[in-house]
């Protein structure tokens, strides 16, 4: 591959794009748009990469393939597998078995250059939960690998059968296409961190870099000279608007993404005149370039650091005492392995197979045992000396209670009895089935159906069905039209859910709610409540600090804050208040607060009387805890559907 001319204004572009991207990830309010410091990385990759196979090119009539990924290999993978090493070492002695378990499958992604993909289905980039997940950063690295599996191929397919000038009408229209791509699934209401990784409008950020290269091939370095200077100033006057008024409410990517890629184009179009005007003289600034020379080590190393310490502290908002700490690790981490690990291979004069073997196949095989191993014993829960404790307190229910499954036959009770119960709802009815079972087991015939973020609905509007389809799976809508079959055969109707969810993110939820009481007359409905809940940071933190191995091993939890989750309890009295007046509208249907029943078990919680956790997360009951409540509570729920069972439904003689 040929040369390309060093130009030190590219560097100092590199410098504040990640130094854009850290100040972001430091804080949000730091610099809102400090995100868009990927998306400079991606135009000048583009470019780049595109000037060296156009000048290989022009010299040779062909671009080699081997000798292209050779350097690809070099450049990339050495410092990325000692990261995700490090980052598996760490995750390994901190982290509880479910985020090890996604730390093994995000470096799987990583490896395959897929974790764009895998994080597009796992989270939103721009929720706080994100934060904690230290390869997530990878995202940016496996587009523009993507980009490259293709672009040398489609590169000599063109040059040998356009001129530049097609070509580069070409890439102007995909590069627009694949914006406005992105524009089009964001109006067709597609989930925004779906959007936020797609790969399409990030190949379009490349592109950009791509057609800047080929329009320095078209031009000569002396055309229109005089508007170099100019160029520069415009391209960081985009990129300073875009940094301060962009932020993550924005539809980004799309068309808006012209903004901060144009004015990195901009930027470095000025680089042309190699004059000191005020942009180059900006941009040569030897401190901004030094950050730009080991940018790549920076953005590797900046973001698990973030993650690690926000972890262990289980809040975003990181105190300055260890802020400074992390800016002098990952600054640290970046200069040493830029200079003295770094270059170890860049150096190396190894030809493409041993290039393969080595620094590729080698580090890979050995990664897949270890993430391959993190999968087959679910996260490693081993390794946590009290591991039974910490396994009733963080599960949610078991498998027999069918749960997220496609099971028509998921009965509990007593089966031989005509007094039936029918539950259904989302995870917050899922976490009560135990409860019902143990408080009415013996005189009932019980029956679930539950799935995750399945509102329980009759009545479904247009925009409902939509709101379900964006949110839950498919079994969802297949779980609500069984409940419109199997009614016939039921006595009492159990509806539980997150009220408070539905009501504020479903236009049309309350008055699908008022229908489908209405379309249950004839029965006799019991809807329960929200239990009350707990911060989520507060109990994550907890049980970091009681089960995380490196927490046990050197007892930390002595030299952090403590959480005490005594006393937390958040009762849901908003939403619970407005399911109670709706279902007051209907004499078949009663309202019950799970705090009326057994007060006792509510003084402890989120414990039980013995100190165990009856909490599996900030707003469920673990099966422990859910058994354990209708034990204690199976006389006074026995009475209260005795009591139900007397109310003459709405289509039932009062005579």
């Amino acid at each position: 591959m040929s040369k390309l001319r060093f130009i030190p204004e590219v560097e100092g572009l590199r410098g504040i794009a990640v130094l854009s991207v850290l100040l972001f990830h430091l804080n949000k309010s730091f610099l809102p748009g400090g995100y868009l410091g990927v998306d400079i990385f991606f135009v000048i990759s583009g470019f780049l990469i595109t000037s060296i196979s156009l000048s290989e090119f022009a010299a040779t009539g062909s671009i080699s393939i081997s000798e292209f990924y050779r350097k690809r290999i070099k450049r990339i993978l050495p410092l990325f597998c000692l990261v995700v090493l490090v980052t598996l070492t760490a995750g390994y002695l901190l982290f509880l078995p479910d985020y090890l378990l996604l730390l093994g499958r995000s470096i799987a992604a990583s490896l395959t250059f897929t974790s764009n993909f895998f994080f597009s289905q796992s989270l939103d980039y721009f929720a706080n939960n994100s934060n904690e997940y230290p390869l997530l950063h990878t995202w940016s690295l496996s587009i523009e690998e993507q980009f490259y599996f293709i672009w040398p191929l489609v590169l000599i397919f063109t040059l040998r059968k356009f001129d530049l000038k097609n070509i580069l009408k070409g890439l102007i229209v995909g590069i627009l296409a694949s914006l406005i791509f992105a524009d089009v699934l964001r109006l067709l209401d597609a989930s925004s961190s779906g959007i936020y990784f797609n790969s399409i409008p990030r190949f379009g950020e490349i592109a950009i870099g791509a057609g800047l290269a080929i329009l320095f091939k078209l031009t000569d370095a002396d055309w229109n000279r005089q508007y170099h200077r100019r160029a520069s100033i415009a391209g960081l006057v985009l990129l300073a608007v875009s940094f301060v008024v962009i932020n993550d409410n924005f539809w980004f990517p799309g068309l808006l993404c012209l903004i901060p890629c144009g004015g990195a184009a901009l930027v470095i179009w000025g680089s042309r005149s190699q004059e000191g005007h005020a942009g180059s003289r900006f941009l040569n600034n030897k401190y901004l370039r030094k950050v730009g020379d080991f940018s790549y080590s920076l953005y590797l190393w900046h973001w698990p650091v973030l993650a690690f310490t926000r972890y262990l502290t289980g809040a975003y908002d990181i105190p300055v005492h260890l802020l400074a700490i992390d800016l002098v690790l990952m600054f640290g981490l970046s200069y040493i392995t830029r200079y003295f690990f770094e270059n170890k291979f860049i150096a190396l004069k190894w030809n493409f197979a041993k290039s393969f073997a080595i620094l590729l196949l080698l580090p890979f095989g050995a990664f897949w045992l270890a993430t391959s191993s993190i999968e087959k014993y679910e996260g490693m829960p081993q390794r946590i000396s009290n591991v039974q404790q910490f396994e009733t307190e963080t599960s949610f229910i078991d498998d027999k209670y069918c749960h997220n499954l496609e099971n028509d036959d998921c009965e509990f009770g007593n089966l031989k009895s005509k007094r039936r119960v029918y539950l259904i709802g989302d995870s917050n009815a899922g976490h009560f089935t135990p409860f019902i079972v143990s408080a009415l087991g013996k005189s009932y015939h019980i029956e679930a159906k539950t799935v995750d973020t399945c509102p329980p609905l009759l009545s479904l509007t247009s925009t409902t069905k939509t709101d379900i389809k964006n949110v839950s799976n498919a079994h969802c809508l297949a779980l609500l039209d069984q409940f419109k079959e199997d009614l016939e055969d039921q006595d009492i109707i159990v509806l539980a859910a997150n009220w408070g969810n539905y009501f504020s993110s479903f236009k049309d939820f309350e008055q699908d709610f008022r229908k489908t009481l209405q379309l249950l007359a004839g029965h006799k409905v019991l809807v329960i409540g929200r239990i009350p809940g707990v911060e989520s940071a507060q109990y994550n933190q907890y049980l970091r600090e009681t089960y995380s191995p490196l927490y046990q091993k050197f007892e930390l939890k002595s030299h952090v804050s403590h959480v005490d989750l005594h006393n937390v309890l958040k009762p849901q009295t908003g939403s619970n208040a407005k399911v109670k007046t709706i279902v007051s509208e209907f004499s078949y249907v009663k309202f019950l607060d799970p705090l009326e029943i057994n007060s006792d078990f509510w003084k402890t919680a989120p414990f039980s009387s013995e100190h165990i956790l009856v909490y599996k997360d900030g707003g469920h009951l673990n099966q422990y805890g859910s058994d354990l409540w209708g034990k204690l509570s199976s006389a006074k729920v026995q009475h209260i559907f005795k009591e139900l069972s007397k109310i003459k439904s709405n289509n039932e003689s009062i005579n």
